[in-house]
Parts: structure tokens; sequence; C-alpha cells
């Protein structure tokens, strides 16, 4: 089912989920819209002190709004309202978080979202 013409989500009142693994922590993220057909999605994520994110390529378009904290890729820091497109397949470099606050990030993607690692 496509996602609702008009969608109200109080985040606060949302669980957070965990996945992966990392010796800094687990990645968090909460769910706030996601349509069935397209596998689009928006949601909260925030990733722990530290946490690198590999060289890669999405295999959805992707947004990314810094709320708290901050990351660097490619040389650039991204701090708080920053903001970041990258299309679909295209090959990024590794994605570091901050080493104290990590970062909390607004997440937008055109389609279901996964990570395809790629050797330098």
């Amino acid at each position: 089912m496509a996602r609702p013409g008009l969608n109200f989500v109080d985040c606060d009142k949302l669980e957070w989920q965990t996945f992966g693994s990392n010796p800094n922590g687990r990645v968090k993220m909460r769910l706030l819209s996601r349509d069935d057909e397209t596998g689009a999605f928006s949601m909260v994520c925030q990733m722990p002190p530290g946490y690198i994110r590999p060289r890669a390529y999405n295999t959805a378009s992707c947004e990314v709004f810094v709320l708290e904290g901050s990351f660097v890729q490619n040389g650039q820091e991204f701090t708080r309202h920053c903001y970041s497109y990258t299309p679909k397949e295209l090959v990024t470099e590794a994605m570091t978080m901050n080493a104290e606050k990590g970062c909390l990030m607004l997440i937008k993607a055109d389609g279901p979202l996964g990570l395809v690692p790629v050797k330098d």
C-alpha cells in the first residue's frame, strides 16, 4: 500500500530498533514512513560514536539531513543541519561518525536501501 497523503508521527513515541554490530555500539533507527509498493522510506537513524560505514554504494537514491552530531565523508564534515543527496549506485568513500557524539540523522530513500561495500 502506498503511503497516505498525510502522515503525522510523534518520533518520541516510536521504539528504537537496533541492527548491525560495531565495537562502538549498534546503529539505532526509528521508521517514520514506508511505501510498501516502492520500498521508499523515511527514518531517523542514530549512528554510534566512531562508527565507520565502509566505502560502498546504495541500492537506492538517498537523502541525509544531520540533526545532531556529525560525520565525515570524502574529506567533508557534515554537521548539524547539513544535507546530502546521493544517487543510486554512486560509490562513496567511508563515512566516519563523530567520535564523541555519533550522528543523529534523518534518512530518506526512494526504494529499498541496501549497502554494497566496494573494495579499493
